[in-house]
Formats: structure tokens, sequence, C-alpha cells
């Protein structure tokens, strides 16, 4: 046995979240993890499996096309954000005959709008200055169906050192479809680029200044040891 739970667009697009992975979380049973370590921001997991594990177990589609591999690595979600997502669905279980390897715990696949007529937009202003515009556009007709998306989120943390954040993603998708509608031929392109600090980590410089404290911090030690009072400096970030 296995069950199936599903999100549509309406439950989707208005969410505000800092990466696309937490769409996934407003399913039932899916656990987040989440380090928001930068661009390492976490992976869902569900039925036991650890998404900080070694094998993870769950196996993560996009329009259909399997994006990570049986240890996790779902950081391609992040080429999708919540306005261009027609749907996520996931399956619990290993009892579906679609999908083969690294499908032990089930599967989340995220689907994305598919032709219409539409223009959609948005703009988003939120805590630790966060700022981002999405913008999702599609025509079809005679046939031939045109999809474009458009994202940039920018977070400037001031209340923790390493916080930033920059990301846009890009894509396009074209359909031609046969007059029989027999044939469909499809072209998607994406791309997305996330510059993130990471907080809690060091910077380049800051082990390179500890290392010359600690020096200082021995040497003192040797050439001053009669001298209980001597002081050595601390490392900071």
């Amino acid at each position: 046995m296995t069950s199936v739970d599903a999100l549509d667009a309406d439950k989707i697009k208005g969410k505000n979240v800092s990466n696309s992975r937490e769409l996934a979380g407003q399913l039932p049973g899916i656990q987040l993890t989440e380090t928001r370590m930068g661009a390492e921001s976490g992976q869902a997991s569900f039925r036991a499996f650890n998404g900080e594990g070694y094998i993870n177990g769950i196996k993560m589609l996009i329009e259909g096309i399997s994006s990570n591999v049986n240890r996790g690595n779902q950081r391609f979600i992040d080429m999708i954000f919540p306005l261009e997502v027609d749907y996520i669905e996931v399956v619990h279980g290993t009892n579906d005959p679609r999908y083969g390897l690294h499908n032990i715990g089930g599967n989340i696949k995220l689907g994305t709008r598919q032709g219409g007529n539409h223009f959609d937009s948005r703009f988003t202003v939120g805590s630790v200055d966060t700022r981002e515009v999405q913008a999702a556009y599609g025509r079809e007709a005679d046939g031939f169906a045109q999809n474009y998306f458009v994202d940039r989120q920018d977070s400037n943390s001031d209340r923790r050192k390493h916080g930033d954040s920059d990301n846009y993603w890009l894509g396009g998708k074209w359909f031609l479809t046969s007059k029989d509608r027999s044939l469909t031929g499809v072209l998607m392109l994406r791309t997305y680029e996330h510059d993130a600090d990471e907080p809690g980590f060091l910077t380049v410089a800051t082990p390179m200044r500890c290392r010359a404290i600690s020096r200082r911090r021995r040497r003192s030690r040797t050439t001053t040891a009669t001298n209980s009072t001597t002081s050595a400096p601390v490392c900071k970030q």
C-alpha cells in the first residue's frame, strides 16, 4: 500500500519561501532538514529516511526527469520558484512503477506550467532586507506554446555575519504540437545562480589570522613561563 499527496498551483504561488525545497514541506509527512548554510540549505525526506544521511532514499523529479542521486543532492530544485510551479506530487513508498533507482522511500515530483495564456508577476519585501521579484509568462496558439520564467531574490542579513544571499533563475520552454496532436516536441532551458554566505563558517582570512595568533600565544607561554599573569590574544571572527 502507498499514499499520494498533491499540492496545486493555487496553494503554491502565494508562498513566501527562501528556497524552493521549502515548498515540499507544505505536504504532510515531509521532513525538511534545514541547515540554512548558504546555498546548501537542507533536503526533503520522509518515511524515516534522514535528509542528512548518505542514503536519502527519495527520488526528486522535475518535469518527470530525475534530478538527484541516492544520497540526496536535491539542489536542482532551486531552479524552480513558486510562481512557476504547477503542482507538487509526493508518492510515499516503493509501489510507484514509473521510476526506478533511488526510489526506496518514494518520490517527489515537481511540475511547472506548460502552455496557456497568462502573465503573472509578484514583488515581495521581507525581513533581513529580503527583496524578490517573480514573473511568469505563457502564450499558446496554433500548436505552438511558449513559457518564460524569471526570478531574482536578494537578502542582506544585518543580524548575523555572513548571512547575505543573492540568487536568480531564468528559464524558457517551447512546445510544438502536430496538427493531429499525435506528436509534441519540447525544448526546455534553465539557468540559475545562487551566491550565498554561510553563517557559522570561517572566512578564508579568519583561520590565517587565528594561526598567527596561536603562534604568538605559544611564544608568549614559552618566554614568560614565570609570569602567570601573561594574557594571550583571543581569535575572533
